[in-house]
């Protein structure tokens, strides 16, 4: 018996230091956060699901601060821009004109290997995980 909860004890000490570790890792800077989004597309499917074509939301982050975001046909096909800013803190603010009623919502964003995870940090906002697609994606979408 002694045994068995020495083991237990063993597999609970090595996944909380994994936990621990992914926790701990930093959010990107505002630097590098800039620099990824910038001209750039974003893209994801739902809050857990790796993202993968075809994309259950697309956003567009042009340079002069403008922000397009286009949703899937099941959700409504809905689309709306707005505007969206980089805090020097990290993170990443967006406010649409009529998606979440209009009200600001801003991330922090993991990096997870080729993925994103975003995480709410103030106001309207969901966790996620996302991809970055270069150049403006809603445009091959017309």
């Amino acid at each position: 018996m002694k045994y068995i909860t020495a083991i237990a004890f063993g597999l609970a000490l090595i996944l909380s230091t994994q936990i621990s570790s992914a926790q701990e890792k930093p959010p990107l800077t505002a630097s590098e956060l800039k620099s990824l989004l910038n001209g750039n597309s974003m893209a994801g499917n739902g809050k857990v699901n790796p993202p993968a074509a075809p994309y259950d939301w697309i956003a567009f982050y042009a340079t002069d601060g403008t922000i397009t975001m286009r949703l899937k046909p099941e959700w409504g096909g809905a689309s709306d821009s707005g505007r969206w800013w980089i805090t020097e803190k990290g993170e990443l603010c967006r406010q649409f004109h009529k998606m979440a009623s209009g009200k600001e919502g801003c991330w922090l964003f993991y990096r997870e290997g080729e993925f994103y995870r975003f995480i709410p940090s103030q106001g309207v906002a969901v966790e996620g995980r996302t991809v970055i697609i270069n150049g403006n994606f809603l445009q091959n979408m017309d």
